[in-house]
Protein backbone atom coordinates (compact mmCIF):
# COMPACT_ATOMS: atom_id res chain seq x y z
CA UNK A 1 0.00 0.00 0.00
CA UNK A 2 1.29 3.67 -1.06
CA UNK A 3 1.80 5.65 1.79
CA UNK A 4 -0.68 8.21 0.36
CA UNK A 5 -2.83 5.03 0.34
CA UNK A 6 -1.93 4.35 3.81
CA UNK A 7 -2.76 7.74 4.95
CA UNK A 8 -6.14 8.18 3.69
CA UNK A 9 -6.91 4.68 5.36
CA UNK A 10 -5.43 5.98 8.41
CA UNK A 11 -7.74 9.10 8.76
CA UNK A 12 -10.78 7.29 7.64
CA UNK A 13 -10.72 4.77 10.27
CA UNK A 14 -10.01 8.08 12.57
CA UNK A 15 -12.97 10.12 11.71
CA UNK A 16 -15.12 6.61 12.36
CA UNK A 17 -13.60 6.60 16.02
CA UNK A 18 -13.46 10.41 16.41
CA UNK A 19 -16.55 11.49 18.32
CA UNK A 20 -15.72 8.59 20.84
CA UNK A 21 -12.16 10.04 21.58
CA UNK A 22 -13.58 13.41 21.74
CA UNK A 23 -15.87 12.62 24.26
CA UNK A 24 -13.35 10.73 26.24
CA UNK A 25 -11.26 13.73 25.99
CA UNK A 26 -13.38 15.95 27.41
CA UNK A 27 -14.39 14.06 30.40
CA UNK A 28 -11.13 12.96 30.85
CA UNK A 29 -10.38 15.60 33.79
CA UNK A 30 -13.49 15.46 35.35
CA UNK A 31 -11.95 12.73 37.45
CA UNK A 32 -9.19 14.41 38.91
CA UNK A 33 -9.02 16.68 41.41
CA UNK A 34 -9.44 19.36 39.80
CA UNK A 35 -9.54 22.38 42.79
CA UNK A 36 -6.97 21.84 44.18
CA UNK A 37 -4.80 21.49 41.86
CA UNK A 38 -6.51 24.87 40.35
CA UNK A 39 -5.98 26.93 43.17
CA UNK A 40 -2.40 25.36 44.26
CA UNK A 41 -1.47 27.75 41.09
CA UNK A 42 -3.51 30.77 41.95
CA UNK A 43 -6.35 30.05 39.62
CA UNK A 44 -9.17 30.83 43.00
CA UNK A 45 -12.97 30.21 42.20
CA UNK A 46 -13.83 34.28 41.77
CA UNK A 47 -10.35 34.02 38.87
CA UNK A 48 -12.07 30.53 37.23
CA UNK A 49 -15.00 32.39 36.76
CA UNK A 50 -13.16 35.10 34.75
CA UNK A 51 -10.74 32.42 32.67
CA UNK A 52 -14.24 30.66 31.75
CA UNK A 53 -15.57 34.03 30.20
CA UNK A 54 -12.23 34.88 28.73
CA UNK A 55 -12.58 35.56 24.60
CA UNK A 56 -11.24 31.96 23.82
CA UNK A 57 -8.36 33.81 21.16
CA UNK A 58 -7.10 35.77 24.25
CA UNK A 59 -7.59 31.98 26.60
CA UNK A 60 -6.13 30.15 24.31
CA UNK A 61 -3.33 32.20 21.59
CA UNK A 62 -2.07 35.47 23.87
CA UNK A 63 0.85 34.99 25.24
CA UNK A 64 1.08 35.84 28.96
CA UNK A 65 -2.67 35.46 28.98
CA UNK A 66 -5.35 32.45 29.57
CA UNK A 67 -3.99 29.16 30.55
CA UNK A 68 -0.28 30.39 29.03
CA UNK A 69 -0.22 33.01 31.68
CA UNK A 70 -1.30 29.35 34.50
CA UNK A 71 1.29 27.44 32.71
CA UNK A 72 4.32 29.75 33.09
CA UNK A 73 4.05 28.87 36.70
CA UNK A 74 6.60 26.39 38.06
CA UNK A 75 4.58 23.15 38.55
CA UNK A 76 1.60 24.56 36.75
CA UNK A 77 1.10 22.51 33.60
CA UNK A 78 -1.33 20.24 34.93
CA UNK A 79 -3.87 23.45 36.76
CA UNK A 80 -3.68 25.08 32.87
CA UNK A 81 -4.50 21.41 31.63
CA UNK A 82 -7.13 21.23 33.40
CA UNK A 83 -8.44 24.76 32.76
CA UNK A 84 -8.63 24.47 29.21
CA UNK A 85 -10.75 20.88 29.61
CA UNK A 86 -13.06 23.30 32.13
CA UNK A 87 -13.04 26.09 29.31
CA UNK A 88 -14.14 23.65 26.76
CA UNK A 89 -16.79 21.85 28.88
CA UNK A 90 -18.35 25.61 30.46
CA UNK A 91 -17.30 28.62 28.67
CA UNK A 92 -20.03 30.47 27.34
CA UNK A 93 -17.58 32.25 24.93
CA UNK A 94 -16.44 28.45 23.23
CA UNK A 95 -16.19 28.34 19.83
CA UNK A 96 -16.82 24.84 18.98
CA UNK A 97 -14.89 25.41 15.22
CA UNK A 98 -11.71 26.30 17.03
CA UNK A 99 -11.96 23.10 19.82
CA UNK A 100 -8.76 21.27 18.33
CA UNK A 101 -6.80 24.01 19.37
CA UNK A 102 -7.73 23.68 22.41
CA UNK A 103 -7.50 19.95 23.23
CA UNK A 104 -3.97 19.90 21.09
CA UNK A 105 -2.29 22.58 23.64
CA UNK A 106 -4.22 20.27 26.74
CA UNK A 107 -2.21 17.53 25.28
CA UNK A 108 0.96 19.19 24.95
CA UNK A 109 0.58 20.42 28.41
CA UNK A 110 0.33 16.87 29.42
CA UNK A 111 2.97 15.52 26.93
CA UNK A 112 5.41 18.33 28.44
CA UNK A 113 4.65 16.98 32.03
CA UNK A 114 5.58 12.85 30.76
CA UNK A 115 1.68 12.29 31.32
CA UNK A 116 1.40 10.12 28.55
CA UNK A 117 -1.97 8.90 28.76
CA UNK A 118 -4.06 12.48 28.75
CA UNK A 119 -1.49 13.41 26.32
CA UNK A 120 -2.64 11.02 23.34
CA UNK A 121 -6.09 10.82 24.49
CA UNK A 122 -6.53 14.99 23.94
CA UNK A 123 -4.52 14.76 20.97
CA UNK A 124 -6.47 11.67 18.93
CA UNK A 125 -8.79 13.97 19.14
CA UNK A 126 -7.41 17.25 17.95
CA UNK A 127 -7.38 15.76 14.16
CA UNK A 128 -9.34 18.19 11.47
CA UNK A 129 -11.53 17.58 9.12
CA UNK A 130 -11.78 20.83 7.10
CA UNK A 131 -9.82 24.52 6.93
CA UNK A 132 -6.87 25.64 5.81
CA UNK A 133 -3.99 23.52 6.06
CA UNK A 134 -5.99 20.78 7.74
CA UNK A 135 -3.81 17.54 5.76
CA UNK A 136 -0.73 19.26 7.12
CA UNK A 137 -1.68 19.68 10.29
CA UNK A 138 -3.03 15.86 10.73
CA UNK A 139 0.06 15.26 9.69
CA UNK A 140 2.24 17.17 12.43
CA UNK A 141 -0.58 15.42 15.22
CA UNK A 142 0.09 11.71 13.44
CA UNK A 143 4.00 12.41 13.93
CA UNK A 144 3.71 13.99 17.37
CA UNK A 145 1.76 11.09 18.61
CA UNK A 146 4.33 8.54 16.45
CA UNK A 147 7.08 10.22 18.69
CA UNK A 148 5.23 9.83 22.18
CA UNK A 149 4.33 6.44 21.55
CA UNK A 150 7.98 5.74 20.24
CA UNK A 151 7.75 4.70 16.67
CA UNK A 152 10.69 6.00 14.77
CA UNK A 153 9.95 4.64 11.31
CA UNK A 154 6.47 5.92 11.36
CA UNK A 155 7.73 9.38 12.64
CA UNK A 156 10.06 9.39 9.52
CA UNK A 157 7.59 9.03 7.33
CA UNK A 158 5.24 11.46 8.32
CA UNK A 159 8.36 14.15 7.97
CA UNK A 160 8.51 13.05 4.71
CA UNK A 161 5.87 13.87 3.92
CA UNK A 162 5.18 16.73 5.46
CA UNK A 163 8.25 18.10 3.72
CA UNK A 164 7.17 17.09 0.28
CA UNK A 165 4.43 20.14 0.93
CA UNK A 166 4.57 23.47 0.52
CA UNK A 167 2.10 26.48 0.66
CA UNK A 168 0.61 27.62 -2.36
CA UNK A 169 1.56 31.27 -3.21
CA UNK A 170 -1.80 32.45 -2.39
CA UNK A 171 -1.23 31.23 1.41
CA UNK A 172 1.95 32.27 1.94
CA UNK A 173 1.10 35.91 0.71
CA UNK A 174 -2.09 35.48 4.00
CA UNK A 175 1.02 34.29 6.09
CA UNK A 176 3.12 37.06 5.37
CA UNK A 177 0.12 39.79 5.53
CA UNK A 178 -0.56 37.79 8.95
CA UNK A 179 3.11 38.21 9.78
CA UNK A 180 3.55 42.19 9.09
CA UNK A 181 0.97 43.35 10.91
CA UNK A 182 2.16 41.58 14.30
CA UNK A 183 5.21 42.78 15.38
CA UNK A 184 4.35 40.53 18.03
CA UNK A 185 4.43 37.20 16.59
CA UNK A 186 7.32 37.73 14.18
CA UNK A 187 9.18 37.86 17.85
CA UNK A 188 8.04 34.44 18.70
CA UNK A 189 8.77 33.23 14.84
CA UNK A 190 12.00 35.06 14.06
CA UNK A 191 12.49 32.77 11.37
CA UNK A 192 9.18 33.46 10.27
CA UNK A 193 10.04 34.68 6.82
CA UNK A 194 11.63 31.28 5.90
CA UNK A 195 9.35 29.41 7.95
CA UNK A 196 6.37 30.93 5.66
CA UNK A 197 7.54 28.72 2.46
CA UNK A 198 7.68 25.60 4.23
CA UNK A 199 4.78 23.68 5.80
CA UNK A 200 3.14 24.72 8.66
CA UNK A 201 5.45 22.83 11.74
CA UNK A 202 7.52 21.43 9.69
CA UNK A 203 10.18 22.40 11.83
CA UNK A 204 8.86 20.85 14.82
CA UNK A 205 8.58 17.38 13.22
CA UNK A 206 12.12 17.95 12.53
CA UNK A 207 13.15 18.67 15.88
CA UNK A 208 11.34 15.62 17.14
CA UNK A 209 13.33 13.70 14.59
CA UNK A 210 16.49 15.40 15.71
CA UNK A 211 15.79 14.83 19.21
CA UNK A 212 13.93 11.73 19.48
CA UNK A 213 15.87 10.35 22.21
CA UNK A 214 14.93 13.01 24.68
CA UNK A 215 11.76 14.26 26.00
CA UNK A 216 8.95 15.55 24.12
CA UNK A 217 9.32 19.12 26.06
CA UNK A 218 13.16 18.83 25.15
CA UNK A 219 12.30 17.80 21.61
CA UNK A 220 9.49 20.23 20.70
CA UNK A 221 12.11 22.99 21.05
CA UNK A 222 15.04 21.66 20.27
CA UNK A 223 17.37 19.39 22.50
CA UNK A 224 20.59 20.83 22.57
CA UNK A 225 23.73 18.38 22.70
Amino acid sequence: MSFFLTLLWFLASLVAGHVTVQKNADEFLLRADQDGVLEACGVTSAVFDEYLNMDQAKFDSQPGQGWRAVAAQDGCRLAAQILIEQYILFSPKLRTEKIVSLRWHAGQLAAFDGRLEPALLFMKASYKEAGPYYEEWNIYVSATIAFLERDRSTLDLWLSELTSRSPSPEQVAASRQAFEKDPKLQEVFPDWERDILKAPNTKVVQRLVDCYARPYVEAYSGCQE
